[in-house]
C-alpha cells in the first residue's frame, strides 16, 4: 500500500471543504444564494473542486485547471484584480447498470474553484484556452503589480 493514497483522499476532502467554504463565505456579496434546506445541502454536497496550478509569471499570472470531460460551454470563468472564480457542471452519463456496483469514482455534477491571485491583474484582458481537459488561463499583471529595479543611489 502506497503512503500516498491516503494523502490524497485528504487533500480531495479538504478541497471541497474548502470549496464549500468559499461558497458559504461569499454567497452574500456574489448573488447566490446560500445552502438552506435540504435540496441544496444536498446539492452543496455533490459540488467539486477542480484541481489547479497558479504561476506568477514576470507579466502576468498563469493559471491551469484539470476538468476531464467538461465541454467548453460548460465552463464559467471570472475574474477581478485579485481573485478568480472558475465553475460549471458536468453531466453523469447514465448507464444501464447490469449488477451491483462496486466502486463510483467519476465525478459528476456541479464544480466550483475560486482562488486568490498573486497579483493585481487586467481582468478586461485575460485570455482563456481550452484543450485536453486542461483549462489554462493568461491574466495580465497591472502595471503596479510588475516588478520595477530600484537603483541604489549611492
Amino acid at each position: 500500500m502506497s503512503l500516498i493514497r491516503p494523502f490524497s483522499s485528504i487533500r480531495k476532502d479538504f478541497n471541497r471543504l474548502f470549496s464549500e467554504m468559499d461558497q458559504e463565505f461569499y454567497a452574500p456579496w456574489s448573488g447566490r444564494e446560500r445552502s438552506g434546506g435540504r435540496g441544496q445541502q444536498q446539492e452543496m454536497m455533490n459540488v467539486w473542486a477542480p484541481a489547479i496550478d497558479v504561476i506568477e509569471e514576470e507579466n502576468r499570472v498563469v493559471v491551469r485547471a484539470q476538468v476531464p470531460g467538461i465541454r467548453p460551454e460548460d465552463l464559467d470563468i471570472e475574474v477581478d484584480t485579485h481573485t478568480l472564480t472558475i465553475s460549471g457542471k458536468t453531466s453523469q452519463q447514465v448507464e444501464e447498470e447490469k449488477g451491483n456496483v462496486y466502486r463510483r469514482e467519476i465525478v459528476s455534477g456541479r464544480f466550483y474553484r475560486q482562488v486568490g491571485l498573486p497579483a493585481e491583474v487586467k481582468g478586461d484582458q485575460a485570455q482563456a484556452h481550452f484543450e485536453n481537459g486542461i483549462l489554462r488561463i493568461e491574466l495580465p499583471k497591472s502595471e503596479q503589480s510588475r516588478r520595477h529595479k530600484i537603483k541604489l543611489n549611492r
